[in-house]
């Protein structure tokens, strides 16, 4: 075995002895976002008062994944009017369970919806409520039919209320 080769053998040996395992891929999980302390409260366990507000996404089979709170799904924090409904959640899952959110769909009455807010006055899409960057005005929540081969829409981060 040349030189170079044994490095390369080493290196490879190396890296598989190190414990670096790949990242997990994106799944989509489906199910209704919920507070932990809920669920944690109906399975007889008591939280102090100052826990952190957490969700989690609840799947009809059971499983709890408890989100990750950043930009894809930092909505359903804001906006509790997206919590306890039917939900797309596509992700991957880290330190055990957590959820870590890269895309958020609605399903009403089996069909996929687009999450979004929106500002009217300046026609601009945001992926959380709060403040239109542009004129000030509150966005609003809309919820449209997802369809095939539709073009993505860029959402913006909006100000804080």
């Amino acid at each position: 075995m040349t030189r170079p080769a044994v490095v390369l053998v080493l290196i490879a040996a190396s890296a598989g002895l190190a414990g670096d395992k790949p990242a997990e891929k994106a799944r989509t999980f489906e199910g209704k976002v919920v507070a932990l302390a809920s669920l944690l409260k109906a399975d007889g366990v008591e939280q102090d008062n100052d826990a952190s507000a957490g969700l989690a996404l609840q799947c009809d089979k059971g499983e709890v994944y408890p989100l990750v709170k950043n930009d894809g799904s930092r909505m359903f924090f804001l906006d509790k009017s997206l919590q306890s409904r039917t939900v797309r959640l596509t992700g991957r899952l880290t330190a055990g369970s957590m959820l870590d959110v890269t895309a958020a769909r609605s399903v009403v009455k089996g069909k996929e919806h687009v999450l979004y807010y929106w500002c009217d006055n300046c026609a601009l899409a945001y992926s959380q409520p709060g403040v239109c960057l542009c004129c000030g005005g509150k966005v609003k929540l809309v919820e449209a039919e997802a369809k095939p081969g539709a073009a993505k829409l860029e959402l913006l981060l909006p100000k804080d209320e």
